[in-house]
């Protein structure tokens, strides 16, 4: 019987079935940051480097209002990333091309 005291009691009295609706307050804290820097070694060849950092904090849906996470309990990660590459131009039989090398890493 103390069960049932944890269950909510229907909200659309009309209805024999799907009787309860609410609306649970979600949200949270999303942060980003990404930096990049460019470097040109020779009028041939440049180089970069890409640094991304990204925060984010969900906080619970909590629709029965009971203290138990319905969908999810609250996450805070964060993420890194960094990422660089070179670019070279060859000039060769008359035609221009350029060469990129590129690794992403996630810290």
């Amino acid at each position: 019987m103390k069960l049932l005291g944890l269950w909510p009691g229907p909200t659309n009295l009309g209805a024999t079935t799907n009787n309860f609706t609410t609306a649970a307050p979600t949200g949270g804290d999303h942060n980003q940051f990404v930096g990049r820097l460019d470097h040109n070694i020779t009028n041939k060849q440049r180089l970069f480097v890409r640094f991304n950092y990204w925060h984010v904090l969900d906080l619970p849906i909590d629709p029965l209002e009971t203290g138990l996470c319905a969908d999810r309990c609250a996450e805070d990660y964060h993420t890194y990333a960094l990422a660089a590459g070179i670019y070279i131009q060859h000039n060769a039989n008359n035609c221009d091309w350029t060469q990129c090398e590129c690794q992403p890493v996630y810290l």
